[in-house]
């Protein structure tokens, strides 16, 4: 069983070295791949590396003291030369980062969620507090008038925008 290329995004120019070392780990080079990978000692990649998008991005740097610079600049690995476990190093790196990015998406996801059952909450409440017919007003912290219903317009005879302001 073979298993498939996997895909990387270059960043900038990457040299032929390093070309050869992902060919011979069976990367393909695609543009949307959403990991990153950078020829650390190119000026270029280095400024793109410091104010990136937020991708995993991969360092190859040609001396061992380059390695801690990217990783200080957000690189998630730095990769000094063409180690012969290359291509598991950059699954390793490619899943560490698929993992994360669901975890990011569930999370999203879940403040979406509960965003939005606050917000219904928040216009039930609304509701019923607007349509008692009893005066209802609450004040905040501040003294500053957060809740200001229909039944209390009528009995103190202030309009609720004026009430609030």
């Amino acid at each position: 069983m073979t298993t498939p290329p996997l895909a990387l995004r270059p960043v900038g120019v990457l040299p032929p070295s390093v070309l050869h070392a992902l060919e011979q780990a069976d990367v393909v080079l695609h543009e949307h791949a959403p990991v990153c990978v950078v020829w650390y000692p190119d000026p270029t990649a280095r400024s793109w590396l410091r104010g990136h998008d937020g991708s995993s991005t991969i360092a190859f740097v040609d001396h061992p003291a380059l390695a801690d610079q990217a990783l200080e600049d957000g690189a998630i690995d730095a990769v000094v030369g063409a180690p012969k476990r290359l291509r598991e190093r950059l699954t390793l790196a490619a899943a560490v980062d698929a993992c994360w990015r669901n975890r990011f998406e569930a999370q999203l996801a879940e403040e979406h969620r509960t965003a939005s059952e606050l917000q219904s909450t928040r216009d039930l409440l609304s509701r019923l507090i607007d349509t008692t017919p009893c005066p209802v007003m609450a004040v905040g912290p501040g003294g500053s008038i957060l809740v200001f219903n229909h039944a209390a317009e009528d009995v103190l005879g202030y309009d609720r925008d004026w009430a609030q302001e």
